[in-house]
């Protein structure tokens, strides 16, 4: 399966390279942030199929060049929760969950263009997984934002600029 969804990932890369990149960084920040979870394999499946398919790619094109991609990742151990997303200190890393969705779908859309459904189900399973898990981290997000809006300095500035008037 690997193979498969490895040389599946090849030939989308041909033409969206840039889309995969964000779907490695979306995968990176969910599994440094939780860990490999049994909730999460299918994310670390995912980063495997774009590490490995990122590899080739680079050793393919750039054959006299050393291939720059990270074939490990860093993980927490025992796993969190995927509510760890929420913690102040991964707040810059969070627009990676949207972008990597969205590539995602893409993905989808063009896999199943090109690709038997039935015959690579393995591969769409992990995409679909994938597509699951970061829509509900984006909303976990989004319902986050809601509830804890950001404090804005603009009045409190305002207030002290007038009463030094």
């Amino acid at each position: 399966m690997l193979a498969c969804g490895i040389s599946i990932i090849l030939q989308y890369m041909n033409d969206t390279l840039g889309q995969f990149e964000e779907v490695l960084a979306g995968c990176d920040f969910l599994l440094q942030c939780c860990g490999r979870a049994t909730c999460l394999a299918s994310v670390y499946q995912m980063w495997s199929l774009c590490t490995n398919a990122l590899y080739l790619f680079e050793t393919m094109h750039w054959p006299n060049q050393p291939a720059e991609t990270r074939m490990h990742i860093t993980t927490p151990e025992p796993p969190r929760k995927l509510s760890t997303i929420l913690r102040a200190e991964w707040e810059p890393s969070r627009p990676r969950l949207g972008l990597a969705l969205a590539a995602l779908v893409r993905f989808k859309a063009w896999f199943l263009e090109n690709f038997d459904a039935v015959a690579h189900r393995d591969t769409l399973t992990i995409v679909n997984d994938c597509i699951l898990i970061f829509a509900t981290a984006v909303d976990l997000v989004e319902l986050h934002v809601a509830a804890h809006p950001p404090d804005h300095a603009e009045p409190a500035a305002a207030t002290a600029s007038s009463s030094t008037s």
